[in-house]
């Protein structure tokens, strides 16, 4: 799947879960988001996790890199694993 689509899917996801749901995960969201940019990023409430990886993600220069780590964030929330 293409990188784009990837981040698309996992935007959506972050954004239609609860904070119960996502709180769990801080660490790891942030893990990704680090490694997407050089920049500081915000420690932001879960709810707008999703629009902040779409912010960062429109700007990572090397996409192919990213590609299973926003796969991997994305089914850490799937209901059926």
């Amino acid at each position: 799947m293409r990188f784009e689509r990837e981040l698309e899917l996992t935007a959506e996801r972050l954004r239609h879960l609860s904070p119960a749901r996502l709180e769990p995960a801080r660490e790891v969201v942030y893990e990704v988001l680090d490694a997407m940019t050089a920049r500081d990023v915000p420690r932001l409430a879960s709810h707008a996790w999703g629009d902040q990886l779409l912010l960062i993600g429109r700007d990572v220069s090397d996409q192919q890199a990213f590609i299973a780590a926003l796969r991997d964030l994305r089914r850490r929330f799937d209901l059926t694993l």
